[in-house]
């Protein structure tokens, strides 16, 4: 959220020009996301006229498999037994991966969400969807990092 009041206020320093009817936030915790991802969100971003495209990519299983535990740390009733049957008969679920955001500068200045009904997805795989958060996700960004370069 701060982050995204300090883009607005970027963008109202420098708007009177006029020129600027996009924002594009690329994070740095997504050092994988690479030009054709970009060129591809913003695409669809065009040919949906949306007023927002975020990225996401599919998760690795299923938040039906998911569940808060008691203090006591009891399975008792841990996974809704009629809706979850075969893990590979779920449908796919997917999350926001950080990597790419696009709006336009209208709707940002309005304080618009990025998740209304104008807004679209951008399916990125999971190789470019490494999200830095902690010290293991710089280890896995790092290796595949090392074994593009070699």
């Amino acid at each position: 959220m701060v982050g995204k009041l300090l883009l607005a206020y970027t963008i109202e320093a420098v708007l009177e020009s006029g020129v600027f009817d996009t924002v594009t936030l690329l994070q740095p915790t997504s050092p994988l996301r690479d030009a054709i991802d970009i060129k591809y969100a913003f695409k669809v971003f065009q040919d949906n006229d949306a007023s927002s495209v975020v990225s996401v990519c599919e998760v690795d299983h299923s938040p039906l498999l998911c569940n808060k535990l008691p203090k006591d740390n009891s399975l008792n009733g841990f996974i809704n037994v009629d809706k979850v049957g075969r893990r590979q008969d779920m449908k796919t679920f997917y999350r926001i991966n950080g990597a790419i955001y696009i709006q336009k500068t209208e709707a940002l200045m309005n304080r618009e969400t990025l998740y209304g009904e104008k807004s679209c997805a951008y399916i990125m795989d999971k190789l470019h969807s490494i999200d830095i958060d902690d010290q293991i996700d710089f280890l896995i960004a790092e290796t595949i990092m090392k074994e593009n370069i070699n």
